[in-house]
């Protein structure tokens, strides 16, 4: 009864967060009009030429009207992103059409994002339980209206990426083990590398590892438990582990592998060029620029939004008051989100429920911005869409151990509300930047 209430309340806070968005947001809530048409372009260029003539491969173009025929993207063909990643729009699209897709594949994303936050909500409840002073319903609504309202998930709802099938099936996979439904879990793990082999291998190496590790590095057993919400103690759950992340990656591989030796020219960035060490990488911004993403948004993407919406009055002193609101607004969410981690890594210790999920996605989140430092200089929207996670459960965490120094739990829910209220604020105030391209 109590888990319902929490839910009814995430779905109420939902759905009042949207229809606000869509009615302040510069943008809205709805997908920005590139990323539809280049959705809409990748199913139509399958439906126009057959799913095998290019293998299931098509186009990432977003041109209006434009001709499909396969003849005129022989050398444009986008082997970064195959079909079976699409599956939920392709049916969308087969059933509903193009307007439907429209409307049912943006439905589709911000459900999935809606799943997301009450996953990761209700499992910061559990955490907590019984180790804080604040009701079960406030420790869920506040870790799930900070997740929702960051500006990283914001932009997942304008143009949405595989990130966010990641999160949905690794936290579907974590839960489906601690329940007992081993079979299921192993089946999310998989979805995981399906519509992400980048994150599915790099959570692949997490476990190994960690697992080759523990046979030279004595440690408390116990601890094990903790990083692995299933049974690992003998060799088959072990296997059962690698394969279900490592095979359906080393097959996606290998089919992409087999499709780039017919074409002979593809579109899409090499694997240098998004480490940002191709020789001509005008992108990127080292370690720093890879962590852009603190902020929530870039500076300059804020003052050029700021002159879309005021093109009359952008001169002069308002040129100054804009840019010097831009640089505090973002400054401010970088301070956020840096102690959001600080509280994340001092609180987590005394919390093993929580090293199941986010010790795995922080190594791979770690990973894959060390790597690809290029790509996340230059995506802010994507990859980013993780660090939701660490934001909303560090900040909870940090909540929770500041109202564990007033004893009165009356008085820790007064004194937290302003400081809730003020991240959110944040938060919708960068969102409210986000430009065209994210």
């Amino acid at each position: 009864m109590h888990m319902l209430v929490r839910i009814i309340s995430y779905s109420i806070f939902f759905c009042l967060y949207i229809y606000f968005m869509h009615t302040h947001a510069p943008l809205g809530i709805e997908w920005l009009e590139w990323h539809y048409q280049r959705l809409s372009n990748f199913i139509g260029f399958l439906n126009h030429n057959g799913y095998e003539s290019t293998l299931g491969y098509s186009i990432w173009s977003k041109c209006t009207d434009c001709d499909l025929s396969v003849e005129n993207w022989t050398d444009n063909l986008y082997l970064s992103a195959h079909s079976l990643i699409f599956s939920p729009y392709f049916l969308i699209e087969y059933f509903f059409g193009n307007d439907g897709l429209n409307f049912l594949g943006q439905f589709l994303d911000k459900l999935i994002i809606f799943l997301c936050g009450l996953m990761l909500s209700e499992m910061m409840v559990k955490s907590l339980r019984g180790k804080t002073l604040i009701p079960d319903i406030l420790v869920g609504l506040t870790t799930f209206a900070l997740f929702i309202t960051s500006p990283w998930t914001y932009k997942m709802m304008l143009a949405g990426w595989t990130e966010i099938y990641v999160v949905l099936f690794f936290l579907a996979g974590i839960n489906f083990f601690r329940l007992g439904h081993s079979f299921l879990g192993y089946v999310c793990f998989a979805f995981v590398s399906l519509f992400n082999l980048t994150w599915g291998i790099a959570l692949f190496l997490f476990y190994f590892i960690y697992i080759i590790s523990e046979r030279s590095i004595d440690y408390n057993s116990s601890l094990k438990k903790s990083i692995f919400p299933m049974d690992i103690t003998n060799i088959n759950s072990k296997l059962k582990l690698f394969m279900a992340l490592l095979l359906p990656a080393i097959l996606m591989l290998t089919f992409r592998s087999y499709a780039s030796s017919l074409f002979e020219s593809t579109s899409g960035s090499s694997v240098l060029f998004r480490m940002g060490i191709s020789g001509n990488d005008i992108h990127n911004g080292g370690i720093l620029g890879a962590l852009q993403f603190l902020g929530g948004n870039r500076i300059s993407v804020c003052i050029d939004q700021a002159a879309v919406m005021q093109p009359l009055t952008f001169s002069g002193i308002t040129n100054s008051i804009i840019a010097f609101n831009c640089v505090l607004s973002i400054g401010s969410m970088l301070v956020v989100s840096i102690l959001s981690i600080a509280f994340l890594l001092i609180c987590i210790r005394k919390n093993s429920y929580l090293w199941a999920f986010l010790c795995p996605l922080g190594f791979a989140f770690m990973l894959l911005a060390a790597i690809f430092q290029q790509s996340f200089s230059v995506h802010l929207m994507g990859y980013s869409f993780i660090f939701a996670i660490f934001f909303a459960s560090g900040l909870v965490l940090g909540l929770n151990f500041f109202a564990s120094k007033i004893s009165n739990p009356i008085l820790a829910v007064i004194f937290l509300s302003p400081i809730i209220i003020a991240i959110i604020s944040l938060s919708l105030r960068i969102s409210m930047t986000t430009g065209v391209n994210g």
